[in-house]
């Protein structure tokens, strides 16, 4: 039996003859696709004992499009009744096998990256999420493929503000300079013909110092082009489950842009120096101070009472305080006793930074984490804070609903 399959496209060139039935190849850079698809029927049909060839002299007699005609070839025996069964069979395996490869490569495709996460290990269940208004913007000229992508998103991260472009250039229009400050932006590659690919729009979205974290997704193989370019990580469609998503982007996203923080120091020169880490440690991707003193605002005090007279009137995200306020009789537990009691923001996080040792018992302490002076690395102050806001998603549900 002879099956024959064509087309009017764009055809063939004769330097892709020997690359056309490999595994991830594609024919130049403007095909859409992973490359696997000519791979799997070649694999099937060898697999009933046939053969499948590009018919080198086929043209569509369309002018301008020589288009392209592929031949199958199966032998008559594939056809008795008594093979149909087993060939069935045989072919379903071994389609199952090549396709269960090909998901298996896409969710190890992690392991390469510049934050490599290891699929052995697994942190979170598919009850967690994380907390906070991020903002995420989907960059993709495929409407369903923006609908997916913000349907996980939203799982991920219940509290956050989604929007959706379709190209490149609209992406660059709204986040450039002085435009929408993201916390994540997602990345297609292939969009309209005539428009920027992924890798172009990620270079230069980096060019103009947007530090947002930026997640290449493709069908096709484009991670060393998206990396080189400045994306943070890579994820070959089709995409991996949420919690190993999840894994990748707590590895070095920091809390939401739009934060207010406080700084409680006695000593002005700690403070200038812990406001500048903050500032480094809000920006996932830092490019310079400038920029990344836009995302979060960080104001700082020395007395107690002052910083006890803005918990109570000013919505704060986040205070790190010094436990030894130096004249004053109110201590950093004290204030941060009086912070869980009267804060406008019932969810803020507090911090004591110090370096003396607490005689209270850790479980008496009002403080959710501690910062040991000289102050941690950047990379632990992120994953600290970041820590505080995963909540498992029941509990999450419960909180929007009582607000």
């Amino acid at each position: 039996m002879i099956i024959t399959v064509s087309d009017s496209g764009c055809g063939v060139n004769e330097k892709e003859y020997d690359n056309l039935f490999s595994k991830w190849e594609q024919l130049g850079s403007s095909i859409n696709g992973a490359g696997i698809g000519l791979c799997l029927c070649r694999m099937l049909v060898k697999n009933m004992g046939g053969k499948i060839d590009l018919n080198k002299e086929y043209h569509s007699g369309v002018e301008n499009y020589p288009g392209a005609q592929f031949t199958v070839t199966l032998p008559s025996t594939m056809l008795a009744e008594n093979n149909q069964k087993s060939v069935r069979k045989r072919s379903c395996d071994y389609a199952f096998s090549a396709l269960s490869e090909a998901v298996v490569a896409s969710s190890k495709v992690m392991k390469k990256v510049k934050t490599p996460i290891s699929d052995k290990t697994k942190l979170f269940s598919h009850d967690v999420c994380v907390r906070g208004k991020f903002r995420l913007l989907i960059v993709d000229d495929d409407r369903i493929g923006r609908r997916l992508l913000r349907c996980r998103f939203s799982r991920i991260f219940p509290d956050a503000i989604i929007e959706e472009v379709e190209s490149g250039e609209k992406a660059i229009e709204k986040t450039g300079t002085n435009g929408v400050i993201y916390d994540i932006i997602s990345m297609d590659h292939f969009m309209d013909i005539n428009e920027m690919n992924g890798g172009e729009t990620i270079r230069e979205l980096r060019r103009l110092n947007v530090d947002s974290l930026i997640i290449g997704i493709s069908g096709n193989s484009k991670e060393n082009e998206h990396v080189s370019a400045g994306a943070d990580f890579f994820f070959q469609k089709p995409i991996p489950s949420d919690e190993i998503l999840l894994q990748g982007l707590i590895s070095i996203l920091p809390p939401p842009a739009g934060w207010n923080a406080l700084i409680v120091d006695d000593v002005k020169l700690n403070n200038h120096f812990l406001a500048r880490k903050l500032h480094i440690a809000s920006s996932t991707h830092f490019t310079n101070l400038e920029v990344a003193k836009k995302r979060w605002s960080i104001s700082a005090c020395t007395s107690a009472i002052d910083a006890m007279d803005i918990l109570k009137t000013k919505f704060i995200d986040l205070v790190v305080l010094d436990q030894n306020l130096g004249d004053d009789a109110i201590s950093g537990t004290d204030i941060a006793l009086f912070a869980k009691e009267n804060s406008v923001n019932e969810d803020i996080i507090i911090v004591l930074n110090t370096g003396s040792e607490l005689k209270r018992q850790e479980g008496e302490l009002p403080f959710d984490l501690c910062w040991p002076k000289p102050l941690p690395s950047v990379e632990q102050m992120r994953r600290s804070l970041i820590g505080r806001l995963i909540k498992s998603k029941e509990t999450a549900k419960e909180s929007r609903e009582k607000i």
